[in-house]
């Protein structure tokens, strides 16, 4: 066999395993996220606001690799083919931002611009990423790095550099090293409650709502024994929680932002640890962000 179709043959076993590991996890993924409509569409409504800060959530950053474009073609599963954004895809999508005259801002700025009740005026950008797979770090984080990008990483404390579900996750250490750059700003995304019963997220389900606090808990102990110090954001899980559960992380004098997935455009003066709207981006709803970007 010849070294060519040795590698045409890897690429064929790659490119199936990697449609059924997507078509695994997809149907838990992506059918549920509270308040966020199918195919994640951005209302076209929030796309004429001139003025707010749109907090973007990103997942798997992956390289625009030929097996993943194949996979793309061969496969209906949405795990494919929206929520993966290949490195080519995100890079041309933060230089739109800039190139549009929105503002990339931190976690911290935009969190001040809310707790000072004045309504923003222009736009603004804020950059996060849910469960900050390694691929985030391999393929967002140097870009982000090389061009002095802040952005905000939520972390499951109980995977961090373990596998979850498809992916592998980023380690302590690069956790570490992109917070030591004093860009990155870490945050929870629980400890071990990221998963669903009965198709609905635990975090949403009031029989869960004690042991969602008690792992609330394990996270920030986890957080502070590797950083020192308490994380202050948190992000629903599926980007839903039960108001307990929002009520309880709001009660905590240490949280200073709990946030949910809305698709919405942030306009009005929210009050201080308010539950804040995100806006999950996929490779099918970027025209519409765009939209709001050029709209003026």
């Amino acid at each position: 066999m010849t070294k060519r179709i040795k590698r045409w043959a890897v690429m064929i076993i790659f490119t199936i395993a990697l449609i059924a590991v997507g078509f695994t996890i997809g149907t838990q993924e992506l059918r549920v996220h509270s308040e966020v409509e199918s195919g994640f569409e951005i209302p076209s409504e929030e796309t004429l606001k001139e003025d707010g800060i749109a907090i973007l959530s990103y997942h798997r950053i992956l390289s625009d690799q030929v097996s993943l474009r194949v996979a793309r073609g061969m496969s209906n599963n949405n795990q494919l083919s929206e929520y993966n954004i290949t490195k080519h895809d995100f890079i041309k999508q933060i230089q739109a931002i800039e190139e549009s005259g929105a503002e990339i801002i931190s976690m911290d700025q935009a969190q001040d611009m809310m707790a000072s009740q004045i309504q923003p005026i222009g736009k603004y950008v804020v950059l996060t990423f849910d469960d900050i797979a390694e691929s985030a770090f391999k393929n967002a984080y140097p870009y982000l790095r090389d061009n002095n990008i802040p952005f905000t990483a939520f972390i499951i404390t109980s995977k961090v550099g373990q596998y979850d579900a498809d992916q592998k996750l980023a380690t302590w250490a690069q956790l570490k090293e992109m917070h030591d750059s004093g860009l990155a700003t870490i945050a929870l995304h629980t400890d071990d409650m990221h998963y669903l019963r009965n198709d609905k997220p635990v975090g949403a389900l009031p029989a869960y709502e004690l042991d969602f606090q008690e792992d609330y808990e394990r996270s920030q102990e986890t957080y502070r024994r590797h950083f020192g110090e308490d994380a202050r954001y948190f992000a629903s899980p599926y980007g839903t929680i039960t108001k307990n559960n929002v009520r309880f992380l709001n009660q905590q004098i240490e949280m200073d932002g709990v946030f949910n997935l809305a698709q919405r455009v942030i306009t009005t003066a929210n009050p201080h640890k308010g539950t804040l709207d995100r806006i999950l981006i996929t490779s099918k709803n970027w025209h519409s962000f765009q939209a709001w970007l050029d709209f003026k």
